[in-house]
Formats: structure tokens, C-alpha cells, sequence
């Protein structure tokens, strides 16, 4: 997926680390083995709430030019992740999508499960 989010005890969102913190930070810093990962995380990530339409989420990311975006509950708690990847077809790219997904809804995962 290429990114982790990173979470409280109570399931709220600290931040993300996404593939792009990870290669930021190794140019900026080189050996990452002694930096934690609150230092070299994005804070305040973009958010979904799990009963949008997908179209949103995708417009979301494109708007925001990210590839991942957290699902969270009606109290900001996580609940779920999504990827661009897993929303847009290869063949066809950002238009085709959107346009089929007019009629999706987004499912979170139970993450209690």
C-alpha cells in the first residue's frame, strides 16, 4: 500500500508514513535507524469518513496530489486506508474511474476483526 498509519492507543490518527516520508527523510537525513517515526511522518493527514462515494476519495487524492487517504469514524477514529492504485483501473486512468464510481461506496475494514 505504501504507506502505515500511525495511530494512538485509542485508534486516532497521529500521522501517516508513506513511501515518499521515507524517501524525503533518506535524502534529507541518510540513516534513518536512530530517527522515530514522528519526526519524518506527515501529520494531520487527509481523511475520509467510510460513507462518501468513492469518486469523492478519488477526487480527494487528486486534489491534494496524494496517493493514500485514511478512512476514519464519525469521531476521527481510523477505521480503514485506501490507495489510489485500488481505486483506479490501470487501463482507462483518472476519468474512467470517476466515472464508474459515481455509484460506489466506500467500505472501511473492521480493524477490530
Amino acid at each position: 500500500m505504501g504507506m502505515t498509519a500511525v495511530l494512538s492507543d485509542d485508534r486516532e490518527i497521529c500521522g501517516i508514513f508513506t513511501d515518499g516520508d521515507l524517501r524525503r527523510a533518506m535524502q534529507r537525513l541518510g540513516d534513518l535507524r536512530s530517527t522515530p517515526v514522528g519526526a519524518v511522518m506527515t501529520k494531520n493527514p487527509r481523511t475520509i469518513l467510510p460513507g462518501r462515494l468513492a469518486v469523492e476519495a478519488v477526487q480527494l487524492m487528486e486534489e491534494h496530489k496524494i496517493n493514500q487517504l485514511l478512512v476514519v469514524d464519525s469521531a476521527g477514529r481510523f477505521s480503514g486506508a485506501l490507495n489510489m492504485h485500488g481505486l483506479v483501473p490501470r487501463q482507462g486512468g483518472v476519468m474512467r474511474a470517476l466515472a464508474q464510481a459515481r455509484n460506489l461506496k466506500l467500505m472501511a475494514f473492521d480493524s477490530t476483526a
